[in-house]
């Protein structure tokens, strides 16, 4: 009985730190994605973008900071930022991929398409990022490639 309240207890404050819900699909996502969401909840928006950035070609460019005004907008009009859910990947070639995901808040959603590329060194980096309230500007519109749908 106290192993199993032990395990809810350490399984709730996992869970909790996570700005993502633990049963929803995670589609392998790059662990940059992971680690952006977690400076979002920890540190704010900029640190999201210069983490989601980092290795990449925008690394330490201003137009790192442009999706700020997105960032900013969504929590003005629809509260905190809760979680995400993964929509799907678009693989373009082996080494670029487009992931779809929705950022909830607690009124609303902000799409967000984060497109890859995997580079020798570095790994998965940030190309760009488009962030809108119109799902229909971030999603993958009819007639291209088919999108993956999420998997554990």
């Amino acid at each position: 009985m106290i192993v199993c309240v032990c395990a809810f207890v350490l399984a709730s404050l996992v869970s909790a730190q996570d700005p993502h819900p633990a049963d929803a699909p995670r589609h392998d996502l790059p662990p940059v994605i992971f680690t952006g969401f977690h400076a979002f909840r920890d540190k704010g928006a900029i640190e999201a973008l210069r983490e989601w950035a980092k290795g990449g070609p925008i690394e330490g460019k201003p137009d790192v900071l442009i999706p700020i005004g997105s960032l900013r907008q969504a929590a003005d009009k629809f509260g905190a930022f809760k979680d995400f859910d993964v929509l799907g990947m678009q693989e373009i070639s082996p080494r670029v991929r487009n992931y779809y995901l929705v950022l909830n808040y607690e009124r609303g959603p902000l799409f967000a398409k984060f497109a890859m590329y995997r580079s020798e060194d570095a790994g998965w980096v940030l190309l760009g990022l488009t962030l809108d309230f119109d799902s229909a500007k971030v999603l993958p519109q009819p007639g291209t490639p088919a999108l993956a749908s999420p998997v554990d």
